[in-house]
C-alpha cells in the first residue's frame, strides 16, 4: 500500500475551489486501486451570515408603472386665439349642416358634420333664420333676432356631435359676439349696454352657469352695432354651451336689436402617451454577523436611502417578517406595482419567504414562516474525483445561479460555531472512498454550503491523502 499526503494551507479569496496537481502523477495498475481520504481539515469560521459571499446580502425593489395616457388641455391663447385649433368659425363650418324647426319648443336645429346649433326664439319662424354667414368668418348680410324680452330670452346652444374621447372634448373658452340695428331709423338715445351669460350641460337639459368676464357689449350712443370677447373660465368637457343676453340697460321694441356674428373658440386637447416604466431599488447590508433585530434596522435604514419604499419589522413570538409600504403604492399617473425580489430562493428562505417575488401591496405582508438568519451548518468539502460508490444527496441548489454543482461528497463538517472560533474535523472512523480514477494528474476539492451556495474560504488547512492499495 502506498499512501500519498497532501498539506494543504491555503489563503482563497477568489473561487470556491482548489486544483491539487501531485509532483508526479499517480497510477495504479490491474492489481492495484485507489482511494481518497480526508485525514483532517480547520477553519477559522469567519464567514459572516450576511455577506456578498453568500449573495444574501442585496435585494431589489422593483417599481412598476403601466403605459399611461396624459390627457393635456392648451388654453386659448388670449392672442392669435382665431387660429387653428381653437377656431370653430372655419371656412367649412357647417357646409353640410341640416336645418330643422319644431313648432312646439320653437327652437331651429342646424345639424353639421361636426357640431349642431339650437336657435330658440319666443315667437314662431316660419322661415330659415340661421346662416352659416353667422357662424364663421364670410361676409353677413343675414341678422338673426336676438334679444333678452321679458318672459324668456332668446339663446344660441352649439353642441358638439363627439365627444366620446380626450381629444373630442368640448371646452369652450371664448365667444365673439357682435350686434347689430340694422334699422338706423330707430336710434338708442344713449348707450346700450347687454350683459351675456354662458352655461355649459353634459345633456342639453340641465345647465351649469359658468364663470365669465368681459360679458359687456356696448353700443356707443349714435352707433348702430357693438362687439365683445367673452372670456370664459372653463376646464370641464361639457358637450353643449348656451348663450344668451340677461339683461339690458335701456328699453326698447323686442326683436329691434339682431345678432350679426357668433363665433366659438375652444382649448385644444390632446393626448400624450407615455410607456411604461420600471424603477429598480437595491438595499444592500454591508457583510457582518447580525441578529434579526440589527439586520431589520440596517435594512430599513438603507431602504430609506436606496428610497425603495419599504419597512422591515419582526412579528413578536414568530420570529416572521413583517413587510409594509413606506411610502403608499401610487395611483397616479398610472396605478404602481411594487415587488419586492430576492436574489435567490436561499435568500427568501432565509427571510422566512417560500417565494422569491413577493408583490407588495397597501395590506402588510407576513413572510410565511419564522426568519432564519443562520449563515449556514455545514461545510460541504466535495471532489471531482470518481467515487466507486457515489455519493447520494438530497441538496437541491434551490434555483441558484450561483453553485457549480457539488461532486462527491468528502465529508461535510459542522459550521454553526461561535464566529471566529475554529471549526475542526478529525477522520476518527478512518473513511475511505474508492475511487474509479486509475490515473490522477490533478483533482478538484470544492467547498460549499448545504444550501448548494458556494463558500469561498479566506483560510483553511486541509491534510488529504490518496491510497494505492492491492485490490
Amino acid at each position: 500500500m502506498a499512501t500519498y499526503n497532501f498539506f494543504i494551507e491555503k489563503n482563497n479569496y477568489d473561487t470556491n475551489e482548489i486544483m491539487i496537481r501531485p509532483d508526479y502523477p499517480i497510477e495504479c495498475n490491474d492489481k492495484e486501486r485507489l482511494g481518497v481520504k480526508l485525514v483532517d481539515f480547520k477553519y477559522l469560521n469567519s464567514q459572516y451570515n450576511i455577506s456578498e459571499l453568500l449573495h444574501n446580502n442585496i435585494f431589489n425593489v422593483i417599481s412598476y408603472f403601466p403605459a399611461y395616457v396624459i390627457n393635456n388641455i392648451i388654453n386659448v391663447p388670449a392672442t392669435n386665439y382665431d387660429i387653428a385649433p381653437y377656431a370653430i368659425a372655419s371656412p367649412t363650418f357647417l357646409d353640410d349642416a341640416t336645418r330643422t324647426f319644431n313648432t312646439g319648443t320653437k327652437i331651429e336645429t342646424f345639424t353639421g358634420a361636426d357640431y349642431t346649433l339650437y336657435y330658440f326664439a319666443n315667437s314662431s319662424i316660419n322661415t330659415p333664420y340661421l346662416q352659416k354667414s353667422n357662424f364663421r368668418d364670410t361676409f353677413n348680410t343675414n341678422f338673426v333676432r336676438f334679444d333678452a324680452p321679458t318672459l324668456q330670452p332668446h339663446y344660441i346652444t352649439i353642441g358638439k356631435n363627439n365627444t366620446s374621447t380626450h381629444t373630442d372634448a368640448f371646452i369652450l373658452q371664448k365667444v365673439y359676439v357682435k350686434m347689430v340695428f340694422p334699422d338706423d331709423n330707430n336710434p338708442i338715445q344713449q348707450d346700450l349696454i347687454l350683459t351675456w351669460s354662458v352655461q355649459g350641460s353634459y345633456d342639453n337639459v340641465s345647465f351649469d352657469i359658468l364663470n365669465v368676464s368681459n360679458n359687456l357689449l356696448t353700443i356707443p350712443q349714435g352707433f348702430i352695432n357693438g362687439e365683445t370677447l367673452i372670456n370664459i373660465t372653463n376646464n370641464l368637457p361639457y358637450k353643449y354651451y348656451r348663450v344668451f343676453i340677461t339683461n339690458r340697460n335701456v328699453s326698447y321694441s323686442n326683436n329691434l336689436l339682431k345678432l350679426d356674428k357668433m363665433y366659438f373658440y375652444k382649448a385644444d386637447t390632446t393626448t400624450t402617451n407615455v410607456p411604461d416604466s420600471t424603477n429598480y431599488y437595491s438595499v444592500v447590508v454591508n457583510d457582518g454577523f447580525y441578529n434579526i433585530d440589527n439586520l431589520i434596522t440596517t435594512i430599513n435604514t438603507n431602504s430609506t436611502s436606496a428610497n425603495a419604499k419599504i419597512t422591515f419589522a419582526k412579528q413578536d413570538y414568530t420570529n416572521k417578517i413583517i413587510i409594509t409600504n413606506s411610502t403608499p403604492l401610487a395611483t397616479t399617473p398610472s396605478v404602481e406595482i411594487r415587488t419586492l425580489v430576492f436574489p435567490n430562493n436561499c435568500t427568501a428562505n432565509m427571510y422566512g419567504f417560500k417565494q422569491r417575488l413577493i408583490p407588495l401591496n397597501n395590506a402588510p405582508v407576513y413572510s410565511d414562516t419564522y426568519v432564519n438568519i443562520m449563515n449556514f451548518s455545514k461545510i460541504i468539502l466535495s471532489t471531482d474525483l470518481a467515487f466507486s460508490i457515489k455519493t447520494c444527496n438530497e441538496i437541491s441548489n434551490d434555483g441558484s445561479v450561483y453553485t457549480k454543482g457539488i461532486g462527491n461528497i468528502l465529508e461535510w463538517v459542522d459550521a454553526d460555531d461561535t464566529p471566529f472560533t475554529c471549526i475542526k474535523y478529525k477522520n476518527v472512523e478512518n473513511t475511505i472512498h474508492k475511487l474509479d480514477n486509475r490515473f490522477i494528474s490533478q483533482f478538484k476539492l470544492l467547498f460549499c454550503t448545504e444550501k448548494s451556495l458556494p463558500i469561498v474560504l479566506d483560510n483553511f488547512i486541509i491534510h488529504l491523502q490518496i491510497i494505492k492499495y492491492k485490490k
